[in-house]
Parts: C-alpha cells; structure tokens; sequence
C-alpha cells in the first residue's frame, strides 16, 4: 500500500508539474509581437468559363497559380487564458495568377506566359481558439493595392510590339476585402512564442473595376483571390 501511495504520489507530482509547466508556458504568451515569414500560392477566381486577355478569349480553367514570399508583423493578445486569443498583423502580401495562351499577332498565333502580380498590405484581424499546442484561427481582412503588373514571357525568337512589363494598377480596385481560415501549432518557451501553420483566404470582394471589365465585356464575371499561405512567426513579450 505505501509503496502504491508512492507511486501515485509521483503520477500526481509529475501530472501536476506538467500542467504547471503548460500553463506557465500559456501565460507566458500574454502578449506577443514579433516577425513572420511565410509562402503565398494564389489564383484567382473566376465566375464564368471564358476570361479576356489583351483582345484574346481564354479559357478560365487557364488560370495556373502564382508563388511568392510574404513577410509581415504580428501582436497576439490574450483574451480567455489557455482558450483564446486575438492576433493582428500587417503582412505584404504578393498575390495574382499565372496563365498560358495564344497571343494573336499578325494573323500568327504565339504562345505567352502571363504573370498576373498584384501586390497588397494586407491587415487581417484573427480570433484564434487554443488546444493544448494546437489553435485553428478565423477572421476578417482588408488588403491596400501597393501594385500591379502583367509580365508576359514571349516565346523565343519572336519579335512583337508588346510590352514585356506592364502596370495595371489602374484595373484594380484600391482594395480588398474577405476572409481567412487557418490551423498551426504554437509553443511557448518563457518569454519566447513561437508559431507556424497554414491559412486559407477568400476574397469576397471584385478585384476588377468596372471600366475594365466593361472595356472587356466581362461585367457578368466576377474575380476574386484564394490564397493558401504556409507561415511561421517567432514574438517577443510586451
């Protein structure tokens, strides 16, 4: 019997220590800002089957997607101890498409590589729900147009009259709007917090304004971006 007690007072003792040692560790990470890094692959949506593309029908289905690095900042709050946070950030956030078509030059068809790259500051507002070390994460976003630019990668040895660079800026909207859905890990080492996951953001709102896609006839079509972003952050206390 007492050898029994004693082996159960090391099974308390230890499972006492753990949940010390975890709650500490959630405490730890009151409130934390720090850097982030993560990689965007994007596309863009499309409501209908056929896009235009500089005079051309293509085929939305032609949509590829794009890859880029993103960068940003966040601070994560505490709102229910070991339940529930609230984390903002501010990430440039490198978006668009890639596509190939047939350009039409001539009465000759060439083969092009378009690159759709449409640069945002985007600033997403997150509640993130806390298991252990696990958390799944929701929230709305609003993204600030910084840029835009089609790149088309001519096939070699062709020469046409077409800018290999161009800026659209002025087809876009100023902004974006949506929502974003996530799920990582996170671990707490004292005044350290260390996290990494996957989210997934969908636009709601049109990329477009209208005077393009009335100059196209596409106004029955609707584009959005869908965005999967693989990240990892480290913060620092308050």
């Amino acid at each position: 019997t007492t050898q029994k007690q004693r082996a159960m007072k090391r099974i308390y003792t230890i499972a006492f220590a753990l949940v010390a040692l975890f709650a500490f560790s959630q405490n730890a990470t009151a409130q934390k800002f720090g850097p982030k890094i993560g990689y965007n692959l994007s596309t863009i949506g499309v409501s209908g089957d056929n896009i235009v593309i500089n005079g051309e029908t293509v085929p939305a289905a032609a949509l590829g997607t794009a890859s880029n690095m993103t960068y940003g900042l966040f601070y994560k709050a505490k709102l229910v101890p070991m339940i529930l946070d609230l984390q903002f950030e501010v990430n440039y956030d490198p978006r668009g498409t890639k596509l190939d078509y047939l350009f039409t030059y001539e009465d000759i068809q060439i083969p092009i590589e378009l690159s759709m790259e449409y640069n945002y500051l985007t600033v997403p507002a997150l509640l993130k729900a806390k298991l252990l070390f696990l958390y799944a994460e929701a929230g709305p976003y609003a993204s600030f147009l910084l840029s835009a630019k089609d790149k088309a990668s001519l096939t070699e040895g062709v020469e046409i009259p077409q800018s290999e660079e161009e800026d659209v800026k002025d087809n876009l909207k100023s902004t974006d709007f949506g929502f974003m859905l996530g799920a990582g890990i996170q671990l707490g080492l004292g005044p350290v917090y260390l996290m990494g996951g996957a989210r997934y953001t969908m636009g709601m709102s049109e990329i477009y304004t209208d005077d393009y896609k009335t100059a196209y006839d596409m106004q029955d079509i609707s584009f959005k971006h869908h965005v999967w972003t693989f990240y990892a952050g480290i913060g620092f206390g308050l």
